[in-house]
């Protein structure tokens, strides 16, 4: 057994939602690019929810975090936003197991169980471990950030995706988007990026540990 992240997650109101071809083909591609960068596995199932097991923990916030402005990001308009819940579970996990669905290691039912909690909650992110002392720790800045990530628009989700996955300048975001640096900066503070960006790199730094 290796200590490694999971992630459950559903879309919010996937029953409502039109488009459901381009919200399906936003979930593959994000979670293609997750498998590419962090080494993960994935699955998707019953339509909407889907799990990826991550090899290293503190890899699982930043993921998660991509995952959430890849589907907000493509959005068909502000009034219709699209979202995720996300349970991250950080436990022991048989990095032989075939089938993720069917796993039942402590990694799985940590998040298994965080996104029952926050299905009834109205939260969109959690992180759970079999630390209660971490979970406290964690609980209060992982709402305060969840609620910033909740209120980002597609294009500031967009300009957020790009920033933390190629960790670009804002020039070079500029460039990539079409769109002038100014309204590159604007959208990054509107999404209050750098605060995003520091919780990201403090849990990794706090999953990474051994308790």
């Amino acid at each position: 057994m290796q200590r490694s992240g999971v992630i459950t997650g559903d879309i919010v109101g996937s029953s409502q939602i039109k488009d459901r071809k381009t919200l399906l083909d936003a979930l593959h591609d994000i979670l293609n690019v997750l498998a590419q960068r962090f080494k993960a596995r994935s699955e998707i199932y019953r339509g909407d929810e889907f799990q990826l097991l991550i090899p290293q923990p503190a890899d699982t916030v930043l993921a998660a975090v991509l995952i959430r402005a890849a589907i907000i990001s493509h959005s068909p308009s502000k009034k219709q936003p699209w979202d995720t819940r996300l349970a991250l579970g950080i436990g022991s996990v048989d990095a032989s197991v075939a089938r993720i669905a069917e796993a039942s290691e402590e990694a799985f039912v940590l998040s298994g169980r965080g996104l029952d909690k926050i299905s009834k909650t109205g939260d969109r992110l959690c992180i759970v471990t079999g630390s209660d002392a971490i979970n406290r720790q964690l609980s209060l800045l992982t709402r305060l950030v969840d609620d910033i990530i909740s209120h980002w628009s597609h294009y500031s989700a967009q300009v957020a995706y790009y920033s933390l996955l190629y960790n670009e300048s804002q020039q070079a975001l500029a460039e990539w988007l079409g769109r002038s640096q100014p309204t590159i900066h604007k959208r990054l503070a509107t999404a209050k990026l750098e605060l995003v960006r520091e919780y990201i790199e403090y849990t990794g730094e706090i999953l990474a540990q051994e308790w």
